[in-house]
């Protein structure tokens, strides 16, 4: 039986990696908006991660969607090329 070999694009491990990363700023920024609503200060607990959104949390959203649509854009335009390229006799 013949191993069938499939084209393996690098745009999808991109394009998983800024999904996961615009995940977790999308949650922490949703996190660092609810307690500015509320209120809360945790008795003056203050977290790295939440003051750099508070200060660059819109720019950095911002940033991951436009590298996300060009991912995605780049994965969908260069799928033919990937799979035609796996697809090709092996020259050995």
């Amino acid at each position: 039986m013949a191993k069938s070999k499939r084209g393996s694009n690098p745009f999808y491990a991109i394009v998983v990696f800024l999904g996961i990363a615009f995940s977790v700023t999308a949650c922490a920024y949703g996190v660092m908006a609810f307690r500015a609503l509320r209120g809360r200060d945790d008795a003056g607990v203050k977290s790295a991660l939440l003051e750099f959104l508070d200060q660059h949390g819109e720019k950095l959203l911002i940033a991951e969607v436009l590298l996300l649509g060009l991912a995605t854009f780049g994965a969908i335009k260069t799928d033919n090329y990937w799979q035609s390229r796996a697809s090709e006799p092996d020259q050995s």
